[in-house]
């Protein structure tokens, strides 16, 4: 849609990701961007989507435009309800088609939709329309906020899917006013056949019908393996998603997001994906910029300053480049817009000329194949007595990574025992700032570090009686935040109390 309107006050937020950059006023935020998933994962994600609304029977000129013949876009037509299979829909129904690779195993599915909600505020007037200058639009029963919708995977059962984090535009807000929801839908992409094109159908999308009115949904999908696959995920990767409702008009500077966490790897692509609605084909203006560097159109519509243009990626029925609705799309960034060894990226949204609405994003960067290792001996020692430690860090990934990175956090170790300052490592550098002992260094592909320290326990201690500790890395989040899940890198030394006697405790 055109930027038209004047932008109304931004709802305010003080979430830590939404920043506004400039003096005017920032974009309508709703529903602040929030991660839902974040995966460190043999895997990916992949992103499709379709509209639910599409050109009136026998407008040749809509027809020509939903196939980029002729400038035209959802404004120019009276947009009424497509409805591919009538047994998943009894409104509307569109349908797309995802490949899960072989074998791989639902990590995360989620459904988003969206839509106009038929209010339009003009001044002190509150419009039934999508456009304020046509005709009222014809809205559907139910509301939009609470109307489940239905789902269709391959072959499997309709399903009723109830919305989540349904939101939609304040009252007060200039212009059209929209909704987004969202929904959990693993448990259907689970039962999903691997290795094939599924169809999935989604239908009864609540979306008025009318001129400038949009629908249509999209479906997130991270798959995953156990182990690396040579052919579809051969590193491990670092996924996230995030979602929100923040329209973007064109008079409203920059929104970013700053994704945290990783750390980059010299192997592999980075992957971007975003699900945005009301992106026209026939403006100029929106764009998406990855460390503030533009990023083209996948889909060749426009260069990089026409990122959002009403392409659905899988849309098979119906099965148009401009379907009016929707943006539903992922992007493979060139090499070095996130560098080697970075542990951050910033995703900005911005436009010039068209208005859009975000509602999802996702990031997907390859990380080192780093695995690592962790022993002590003895297990038990009284005071005096000295424990030693070794760290091992291997590369088994094909390619060199730079600025590998783990920590050791002895704040559990020194309440107890004194730290010898005798750390030494193979490969790269080690440092001690106290409770951390940190390495880093460039890890050669099949290379191991090894990292060795010791302690020793205390005559007199006010400890717990136990030197436990963690190897920390951004290679493996689940032991970042939950350090006694399984599988980390933590190991613990009891130090026995009470006097002695004959030699033991």
């Amino acid at each position: 849609m055109r930027g038209r309107v004047a932008a109304a006050t931004a709802v305010t937020s003080a979430a830590a990701l939404l920043i506004g950059v400039g003096g005017a006023t920032r974009a309508d935020v709703v529903r602040p961007f929030a991660r839902g998933y974040h995966g460190n994962v043999y895997g990916d994600f992949m992103t499709v989507g379709n509209a639910v609304l599409g050109c009136p029977p026998g407008e040749a000129r809509c027809a020509q435009a939903q196939q980029r013949g002729v400038s035209a876009g959802n404004n120019a037509f009276d947009m009424r309800n497509v409805n591919a299979d009538p047994s998943v829909g009894s409104r509307n129904s569109s349908v797309a088609q995802v490949m899960i690779p072989p074998g791989a195993k639902i990590a995360f599915a989620r459904l988003y939709w969206a839509g106009n909600t038929g209010r339009y505020r003009l001044g002190r007037s509150l419009l039934t329309r999508c456009d304020a200058s046509r005709a009222d639009a014809t809205l559907p029963s139910g509301k939009p906020l609470t109307s489940p919708v239905k789902v269709r995977v391959g072959g499997g059962a309709v399903r009723s899917v109830a919305p989540r984090k349904a939101v939609d535009s304040p009252m007060a807000e200039s212009g059209p006013h929209y909704y987004t929801a969202e929904a959990d839908v693993r448990g259907q992409l689970a039962e999903a056949p691997t290795g094939q094109p599924v169809r999935v159908t989604v239908g009864d999308v609540w979306a008025p019908a009318g001129y400038g009115c949009i629908g249509g949904w999209a479906l997130n999908v991270v798959y995953r393996y156990d182990r690396p696959n040579a052919a579809y995920a051969p590193h491990k990767r670092a996924v996230y998603v995030y979602s929100g409702h923040v329209l973007q008009r064109s008079a409203n500077p920059p929104t970013s997001i700053d994704v945290r966490g990783f750390q980059m790897s010299s192997a592999g692509s980075v992957h971007a994906g975003v699900i945005a609605y009301e992106g026209d084909w026939n403006v100029q203006g929106s764009r998406l910029a990855v460390n503030d560097h533009l990023i083209a159109n996948p889909d060749g519509g426009g260069g990089t300053n026409k990122f959002f243009d009403s392409y659905a990626a899988g849309a098979v029925d119906p099965g148009v480049p401009n379907n009016m609705s929707v943006d539903a799309k992922d992007a493979t960034l060139p090499r070095g817009v996130i560098p080697a060894g970075s542990d951050s990226a910033r995703l900005t949204f911005s436009t010039k000329g068209d208005t859009y609405l975000p509602q999802a994003l996702a990031l997907s960067v390859p990380l080192p194949d780093i695995v690592i290792d962790k022993t002590v001996r003895p297990r038990r020692v009284h005071p005096g007595g000295t424990v030693h430690y070794t760290i091992t860090i291997h590369n088994r990934g094909g390619v060199e990574e730079p600025a590998a990175r783990i920590t050791d956090d002895l704040a559990d170790v020194v309440d107890d025992a004194r730290y010898n300052g005798d750390a030494h490592a193979t490969i790269g550098t080690v440092t001690y700032h106290k409770p951390r002992l940190e390495w880093h260094g460039d890890l050669p592909a099949g290379a191991t570090a090894k990292v060795t320290y010791s302690a020793t326990a205390r005559k007199l201690s006010r400890g717990n009686g136990r030197m436990r500790n963690v190897v920390i890395s951004s290679y493996d989040s689940s032991c970042t935040h939950h350090p006694t899940a399984p599988g980390c890198r933590t190991v613990t030394v009891k130090v026995p109390r009470g006097p002695i006697k004959d030699g033991h405790r």
